[in-house]
């Protein structure tokens, strides 16, 4: 999802964590993701699900550019071998592409030791590399009232983990932002689509009565849904998914019944839908597939 976000909104991302820089920056050219150099510097380096590194290029005023190394990484605890994989990908980016780096962390654990420095010192020789690191639990109280587009992705992370335990508390953060998402008027249809997402799937709730709850409100808000309800959102996010993830084949027991070639991206789009409270006749509407349909694959996948 944070690499997704990234990608998607890489100009609010950075005058988020790069304000430093984004008075250097030309903005009227494309961000540039490097994702076959960044495959090639980070073989062997530590991977995980709860954690997306993304290599940026940007176009400078000047007419020059600058590469921006970003490294997230959402767990539970603190990871002592992060600065120096910080300082791996910087030497190998600086030794293979001769490039300039700067780069930033952003990590979601409560006590961190690192401080954005890797040391090294063996008999007379030391090194000291230092970059920016960014703590969602220290940053996100600050952004309660922020009008930063990427605050609401933050927060959405903050919460996430902040209230891992207490179903309740997780869904007034999430009704509570979804409802300030919804009311802003500074940001486009497709960026609000996009942020709703995000929150949708990272704080997800248990409780189908709450995520009901939820669904139910985006659907009724009168300014919201003349335009979008959560049923065009499904639809959109739909079709961006078919380009990402990989077909395969389903359970010949779904198979039976349903069009032959069904994608994967329909069963993956029912799961999220289901656990976000989204009714039979609509994830049916959605996916083309008969309410039979959908509710085979419920019964079959969702856990």
């Amino acid at each position: 999802m944070w690499k997704s976000i990234i990608e998607d909104l890489p100009e609010e991302f950075i005058r988020f964590f790069l304000s430093d820089f984004e008075i250097l920056i030309d903005f009227t050219q494309p961000v540039i993701f490097l994702d076959t150099e960044l495959q090639k510097i980070s073989r062997g380096l530590r991977k995980g699900k709860r954690i997306a590194d993304k290599l940026l290029r940007v176009s400078l005023k000047d007419g020059s550019d600058q590469w921006f190394l970003i490294h997230v990484e959402i767990q539970n605890q603190p990871d002592p071998t992060l600065p120096e994989r910080m300082f791996t990908y910087f030497y190998r980016i600086r030794d293979k592409y001769e490039k300039d780096v700067t780069a930033i962390s952003i990590i979601n654990y409560k006590n961190s030791h690192t401080d954005g420095k890797y040391y090294y010192k063996y008999m007379n020789s030391e090194i000291t590399y230092i970059y920016h690191e960014y703590n969602v639990q220290k940053l996100a109280p600050a952004l309660r009232d922020s009008k930063n587009v990427f605050s609401f992705i933050i927060m959405s992370a903050y919460y996430d983990e902040f209230y891992k335990l207490d179903e309740q508390k997780r869904y007034e953060a999430k009704f509570k932002m979804i409802k300030l998402l919804l009311n802003r008027k500074d940001m486009s249809k497709q960026k609000i689509r996009l942020i709703l997402n995000f929150i949708n799937d990272y704080i997800r709730l248990q409780q189908k009565s709450y995520a009901g709850k939820i669904n139910d409100f985006i659907v009724t808000n009168q300014k919201y849904s003349q335009n979008m309800g959560l049923e065009e959102l499904y639809k959109s996010e739909f079709a961006k998914e078919a380009k990402r993830i990989e077909v395969k084949s389903i359970k010949k027991g779904i198979e039976k019944g349903i069009e032959k070639g069904v994608l994967k991206e329909k069963i993956d789009v029912i799961l999220r839908g289901h656990s976000n409270g989204i009714s039979l006749p609509i994830l049916s509407n959605i996916t083309g597939l008969t309410e039979k349909e959908v509710s085979q694959i419920i019964n079959t996948y969702a856990i």
